[in-house]
């Protein structure tokens, strides 16, 4: 199949996105579970942060801020690779 430019597209292309989705979701189930069976307190202890709070806050908090660094650092790296 050609698109308009001419360039061929082969058919596993169009496919990828449900895998994505796929590997998303099953990754999404495996944190909830594990969000789920962490339930106790924890004491947290941050440069002047003390303070106790559920496990599973602090689990939620972890992999957002994991994914804030993730998706800043991709930025940074596109905007560097456009600029030369």
């Amino acid at each position: 199949m050609t698109d308009d430019r001419g360039s061929q597209h082969d058919s596993t292309e169009s496919s990828k996105a449900p895998v994505w989705l796929f590997v998303f979701g099953i990754a999404a189930a495996v944190v909830a579970i594990f969000i789920a069976s962490n339930t106790q307190d924890t004491e947290v202890k941050f440069a002047w942060l003390d303070a106790s709070l559920p496990l599973w806050s602090v689990i939620i908090i972890s992999v957002a801020l994991g994914i804030l660094i993730g998706w800043s650092f991709s930025v940074w790296r596109r905007r560097r690779k456009s600029r030369g």
